[in-house]
């Protein structure tokens, strides 16, 4: 170990065999927690920061608002070969003239959850149908033509961190003053919310929709929108279209709605 053999830790994990199995450490490094006495824990805690929450958006009907995903979808085929686990990168996609994501446009590349619900209607990860919709009503100013994808399956928080704050300057450069971030699962939603404080780094007001929002909260995210499920969070299979449809857009309003709602501190906006 490096601190029996005097050098820097350097991430590299190896497996050993000790005396005890690890049930019996644990409650061996419980016990001396309780009694006070020093102990090493075998797994630190990672350090998050926080990043101060973006002022409110006065008047949506007046801005861009933007989607960006941990939840890996991309255009038929996987043109930017994103990996299903441990993303080296991302991609920027165009839905301009498009009314929602189409099953023979769209899909997942994302690996740990079961695809075919994300497959079936991506605008279940990526809610392009709602939220042009929403564009129409005049609800907000305009959606814009492009989304941003990776897979959070995985993927280091360093490379996370790097790909919201490539999108988030091209963001401030295009305008964007608002972005719905969406996210799957356990991994996906750490990844998520990395991003999620990326961008709002860069001045952007942003809301994280996740299923896993102890996870969220954890990173570090400051406006968080419940999601319904891992493999669909903004739909419900189970539901007809219409109805499906309906769910989703309730849950963009929400999050437009928390995005015009100032907060101090981190808030989850319970539906």
């Amino acid at each position: 170990l490096p601190s029996e053999e005097g050098y820097l830790s350097r991430g590299i994990r190896k497996n050993i065999f000790v005396e005890k199995r690890g049930s019996e450490r644990a409650i061996d490094m419980l016990l001396k927690k309780l009694q006070g006495e020093e102990f090493e824990t075998e797994y630190p805690i990672p350090h998050f920061d926080r990043v101060e929450p973006a002022e409110a958006i006065s008047d949506l009907s007046k801005i861009s608002v933007a989607l960006v995903t941990s939840g890996g979808i991309v255009p038929k085929g996987n043109p930017d070969r994103i990996e299903a686990s441990s993303a080296s990168s991302y991609g920027k996609y165009s839905i301009e003239g498009l009314d929602r994501l189409a099953a023979d446009g769209f899909e997942t590349a994302h690996g740990g959850y079961d695809p075919v619900y994300a497959n079936e209607v991506p605008d279940r990860v990526v809610p392009v149908d709602a939220l042009r919709a929403l564009e129409k009503e005049g609800k907000i100013g305009k959606l814009f033509p492009y989304f941003y994808s990776t897979v959070g399956n995985g993927t280091a928080v360093a490379n996370a961190k790097q790909y919201a704050s490539e999108i988030a300057h091209e963001l401030v450069n295009e305008g964007v003053q608002a972005v719905i971030l969406t996210s799957t699962w356990g991994t996906c939603t750490r990844c998520g919310a990395t991003m999620v404080k990326e961008i709002e780094r860069m001045g952007i007001s942003v809301v994280h929709v996740c299923t896993v929002t102890p996870i969220s909260l954890t990173v570090g995210a400051n406006r968080i929108v419940p999601a319904v499920a891992i493999p669909y969070p903004l739909g419900n299979p189970k539901l007809t279209a219409k109805e499906e449809f309906n769910l989703r857009k309730k849950l963009v309003q929400e999050s437009l709605d928390a995005l015009t709602t100032p907060v101090s501190e981190q808030t989850v906006f319970e539906n």
